[in-house]
């Protein structure tokens, strides 16, 4: 935030205005209802056994998770990680980035942005997985071109809906997901699920704000 005022940056400007909270809200209420759609229906196109209970997938094995600590781990993701990720890697550093790039046309501006947060984003997390995980270097590589993907993919959705809160939201749950039926983690998650998903929910939302007159905010980072 001592960044932001630094560079006189309005918050509304990186879409967090307070109109935009409810719409991310019912977009990401929609993905949390289509995620479990998917994962019954894989759950049943496998043929495996499906367990229904809140948050159920973490609650079983092998997670095997307390109540306690599933509590503990929501708060952690959806209140702390998910937003201050997205306000530092999309809301900031993406934004920067754009604005200070003068070749190309905005749409490559744009995409220059998206690539530049997103392997920032992978790169940040080598420390916690080297050190704490104690991962060898092949399985760090391996996490680290998911979470770079995982990084455009916020940055796409966020270049598209200039919503703040709905990456925000959606980082968070993707981290830990609401899901109230467990199918078996060896189907979830699926990322081609996910990414067809996301890729919808973009185009509809963009159709979405229109119709509600929400604003397309555009960030002005000076120097």
């Amino acid at each position: 935030m001592a960044i932001l005022r630094y560079d006189r940056v309005d918050h509304r400007a990186l879409g967090l205005a307070p109109r935009l909270v409810r719409p991310a809200l019912a977009a990401t209420a929609v993905v949390v209802l289509v995620a479990n759609v998917a994962v019954a229906g894989l759950g049943m196109a496998a043929g495996t056994p499906i367990s229904v209970g809140l948050m159920e997938y973490y609650l079983t094995a092998p997670f095997d998770y307390s109540v306690t600590g599933v509590a503990i781990a929501a708060v952690a993701m959806y209140v702390f990680t998910g937003p201050v990720e997205e306000l530092a890697f999309r809301g900031y550093l993406q934004n920067k980035v754009v604005s200070q790039v003068t070749v190309g046309s905005p749409t490559t501006q744009t995409i220059i942005g998206i690539l530049s947060a997103a392997v920032c984003f992978a790169l940040l997390h080598i420390p916690a997985y080297l050190i704490i995980r104690e991962q060898n270097i092949g399985a760090i590589l391996g996490t680290l071109v998911l979470l770079a993907a995982t990084g455009i993919l916020f940055g796409g959705m966020y270049a598209a809906t200039r919503n703040l809160y709905l990456v925000m939201f959606l980082h968070g749950i993707g981290n830990l997901w609401p899901l109230v039926i467990d199918p078996g983690t060896a189907l979830w998650p699926n990322w081609g699920v996910i990414l067809v998903l996301y890729l919808f929910l973009a185009v509809c939302y963009r159709w979405w704000a229109a119709d509600l007159t929400l604003p397309i905010p555009k960030l002005q980072v000076t120097n």
